[in-house]
């Protein structure tokens, strides 16, 4: 009984190390593929410096004026936030934000409402973020 013991031992611990092996040899093919899919991702947003996203929008109308205002405003109240203005004939759009997820967008919304009550959320591109 202890020689089939020991086989049946010598056949387990055979086993149990090609799986590690094959576990080990797995995990790291996997790092290499994530590794080179962040690597074309970094390389795609340099180059367009931009990633789809979520912005709020704080105004829309077509006077030059009243937007830059509006900036002006919202500049004045929630300095760290970036505020963009953008002109589609004849409107002026100011948007305020570069958030990654909508849910970030919304709270973020929720924050300003009572400044700027007629605000949303809109998709848009957004700046790609600081990678420390």
């Amino acid at each position: 009984m202890t020689t089939k013991f020991s086989i049946s031992t010598f056949i387990i611990l055979i086993f149990l190390l090609c799986t590690i092996n094959l576990y080990a040899q797995n995990n790291s093919a996997q790092e290499k593929k994530i590794e080179k899919l962040n690597e074309k991702h970094k390389e795609n947003c340099d180059k367009k410096g931009t990633i789809p996203g979520y912005r709020v929008q704080i105004h829309f109308g077509s006077d030059r004026e009243k937007a830059k205002d509006e900036k002006a405003k919202f500049l004045k109240l929630y300095s760290e936030v970036p505020a963009y203005e953008n002109y589609q004939q004849p409107n002026f759009k100011i948007r305020v934000g570069d958030f990654r997820t909508r849910l970030e967008a919304q709270k973020f919304l929720k924050d300003i409402k009572n400044d700027f009550s007629s605000s949303f959320v809109v998709t848009d591109d957004i700046n790609y973020p600081k990678l420390y």
